[in-house]
């Protein structure tokens, strides 16, 4: 799971800095956020049962990561549109104030790599942003 710890260090390293305390208020559910997507890019699913397989921790059994998982998407605290927010802000802080926006987003699967590439265009240019997992 070298390759699971890798990836969670690096989203994490990516998140802390463009998520502000206000929103999320722990930095234990930051670190939860780095660990769903990682269980998200390297199982290619949304079942918590196989983003568990991925996850690190003291929790000995599979069931247990699961309500982790569980717990942890359910909490009062997790808004999507309050998380989302300064993530797009940050990937978008140059982008002209007058110019519509277009996204697109297409994700392709070469076992063992994932690639998530992000366009978004406006009349005035456009811009790519691509994520990789390497093994």
């Amino acid at each position: 799971m070298k390759e699971a710890h890798q990836m969670y260090e690096d989203l994490l390293k990516a998140l802390e800095p463009i998520l502000p305390r206000t929103v999320y208020q722990d930095v234990r559910r930051v670190r939860m956020l780095a660990w769903a997507i990682t269980g998200l890019c390297l199982t290619h699913t949304v079942r918590l049962g196989a983003w568990a397989q991925v996850l690190e921790g003291r929790a000995q059994y599979a069931a247990s990561r699961v309500r982790r998982f569980s717990r942890w998407l359910h909490h009062p605290a997790i808004s999507p549109a309050r998380w989302y927010r300064p993530v797009i802000q940050a990937a978008l802080i140059d982008w002209p104030d007058d110019s519509r926006l277009y996204v697109a987003l297409d994700t392709t699967a070469l076992t063992p790599f994932v690639l998530i590439r992000a366009e978004a265009s406006s009349s005035n240019g456009s811009r790519r942003w691509s994520l990789q997992t390497v093994p």
